[in-house]
């Protein structure tokens, strides 16, 4: 996740929900809890190794989640993610499980 201490400021995420399923998410620069547009996948399974990518292709406004080198989901949109986080708002990129939360400096 790529993200500040603002609520709603989160250019962009791939994520793994409790029950295996894949979240990508764009989020635009409006500060709502509504600006967001998302590619959900079902369950993966957590028993062996994947490899889970998340796509945005601008000039086609698609998003893609791909497992495996295979599209497994997709959403047209017109919305682009913003691309400049507040220097003062403690930007950072995290990587976060349900028990920690790592993060990583990107200054």
């Amino acid at each position: 996740m790529r993200s500040d201490t603002r609520t709603y400021y989160d250019p962009y995420y791939l994520a793994m929900g409790p029950n295996g399923g894949i979240r990508f998410h764009i989020e635009d620069s409006s500060g709502s809890a509504t600006h967001g547009v998302d590619v959900d996948i079902p369950p993966i399974g957590m028993s062996h190794w994947r490899h889970v990518a998340g796509v945005f292709d601008a000039s086609a406004g698609m998003l893609s989640v791909f497992i495996d080198g295979v599209r497994m989901g997709q959403n047209s949109t017109t919305m682009r993610p913003f691309r400049d986080l507040n220097p003062s708002a403690s930007p950072d990129v995290q990587i976060v499980t349900q028990a920690s939360t790592t993060k990583a400096s990107t200054g």
